[in-house]
């Protein structure tokens, strides 16, 4: 990934090959490798971002820890609720975004999201 000084420089050359007094069949290449060049770099961030935010595979005892991780646990509130998720997904070095799904996948919502746990609690009243 080219670094931000690079994308700099390649734009101004860009804005520099528009206004310039350059023959129309160099200008015209000019402008094309270096609108190229911008895409590239542009498309190269992106795939560091996606890498970057690509979620491993659960690994069967990933999810027992995260089973006997929250098997008891039950929000008390939001806050209660997100220091548990937080913890949990610095235990399993995981995003919270990723503990919270499968949590409720696995059917232990209530215990990473409060509106999960008043739910419960309101349905078993």
């Amino acid at each position: 990934m080219p670094d931000r000084s690079e994308s700099i420089a390649k734009h101004a050359a860009l804005r520099f090959v528009v206004v310039s007094d350059i023959p129309a069949d160099h200008k015209r290449v000019l402008i094309s490798v270096l609108t190229q060049a911008l895409r590239d770099d542009d498309a190269a961030e992106l795939r560091v971002k996606s890498d970057a935010q690509a979620r491993p595979p659960w690994a069967p005892e990933d999810v027992v820890q995260l089973q006997s991780l929250l098997e008891q646990k039950v929000a008390r509130s939001w806050q209660h609720a997100d220091e548990i998720l937080m913890g949990v997904a610095a235990q399993l070095h995981r995003e919270p975004r990723d503990v919270r799904s499968k949590a409720t996948q696995l059917g232990l919502g209530r215990a990473v999201d409060y509106a999960v746990a008043k739910a419960e609690i309101v349905a078993s009243d």
